[in-house]
């Protein structure tokens, strides 16, 4: 039964909260020091494909599962000690019994290998399993985390440790408190294992930046009004770099901008270390909502676009007035729509 809607049930608003623990940039004015970060832990990746050994793929397809490897949504490493948080963010808790456990089960067994697991064989850090929930959640994850360890062990498997990030919105700030009740005591692990406060501000002002502004593979996941909130930040930044790029060129120029290079400052350079085939169509989309924004009046025909670039024809310094004034008074929250809605044009969504 689906639980009633808070921001700490948001994936793409749990995602940004991982973020926040590791951040180096950017300064947020509601921003706490970033506790990990200090610790020695530093992101690594978003939605990396883990390794699988061939024997455990060989169980898993004896168990009639999946030998596909899991993708958890980050994985945070400490520097000194190579030990990795490898985080999947839920919505809420869940069962044994229920069709996410699997992926659990998955998680479970093939971070027991961390150097296959992340492609650092013969390191000496470990793997912990951690579940990213509302904070209401994690007694009730734990031990769902317990009987699935229970199961597994029972099948001859050997299980990474694992536990839970509990996030809150309360007493002025969001919070988050890990909990990794396997963790020994002189590991760095043990140290960030407390309550810490990640950005100060109640309800809806406990947002951080957003560093990752838009998850096309959770967008399905979040209410109408956490989508739409996402795109719009996406489409301003978007729209911020293309006016920036436009209003430096020299002209006469032709000005060509990069759809990766666009995501890439959208997300304050994370893109580089987020791997999903659904960013390529994302970055495809905006490419084709800015050629529809400026291919229009003075400059139409002066604006070409190829799947990953637009490029545009500025021959005067009256069509780079005219372009940047497009961009700058674009309706963006009809482009919002559209780039959530593909099958939309720009002149649907107005409707």
């Amino acid at each position: 039964m689906a639980k009633e809607f808070q921001l700490t049930r948001d994936p793409v608003f749990q995602l940004n909260a991982c973020l926040w623990l590791v951040r180096k940039v950017p300064y947020s004015p509601n921003a706490t020091p970033p506790t990990y970060y200090s610790d020695g832990f530093v992101f690594r990746a978003i939605g990396r494909r883990l390794g699988v050994s061939d024997a455990l793929k060989k169980s898993f397809r004896s168990l009639g599962w999946s030998p596909d490897p899991p993708e958890p949504d980050v994985l945070i490493c400490h520097s000194p000690s190579r030990h990795s948080l490898v985080i999947e963010c839920k919505a809420q808790g869940f069962s044994p019994g229920s069709s996410t456990a699997q992926q659990g089960r998955k998680l479970l067994t093939v971070c027991a290998d961390p150097g296959i697991a992340l492609g650092s064989p013969g390191e000496p850090g470990e793997a912990f399993v951690i579940y990213a929930l509302p904070l209401e959640d994690v007694e009730d994850q734990l031990s769902t985390l317990s009987a699935l360890k229970t199961e597994l062990a029972d099948l001859g498997f050997i299980c990474a440790k694992s536990g839970t990030l509990g996030l809150e919105i309360s007493s002025g700030g969001l919070w988050g408190e890990l909990c990794v009740p396997e963790v020994t005591e002189n590991s760095p692990v043990r140290k960030i294992c407390k309550r810490v406060q990640i950005t100060v501000g109640d309800g809806d002002a406990s947002r951080p930046i957003y560093l990752v502004p838009y998850d096309p593979t959770a967008a399905d996941n979040q209410t109408k009004d956490e989508r739409e909130y996402c795109t719009n930040i996406l489409v301003q930044r978007v729209l911020v770099y293309a006016m920036s790029v436009l209003g430096r060129a020299e002209v006469p120029d032709f000005v060509r901008i990069n759809g990766r290079d666009i995501l890439r400052e959208a997300t304050f350079k994370i893109s580089d270390y987020w791997q999903a085939s659904e960013l390529k169509k994302l970055e495809r989309r905006i490419i084709q909502i800015l050629h529809s924004t400026l291919n229009k009046g003075i400059i139409r025909e002066k604006v070409q676009a190829s799947g990953d670039w637009i490029e545009v024809h500025l021959e005067s310094l009256d069509l780079q007035k005219a372009a940047l004034n497009m961009l700058q008074r674009s309706h963006t929250e009809t482009m919002a729509k559209a780039l959530a809605s593909p099958q939309l044009q720009l002149d649907e969504a107005d409707n």
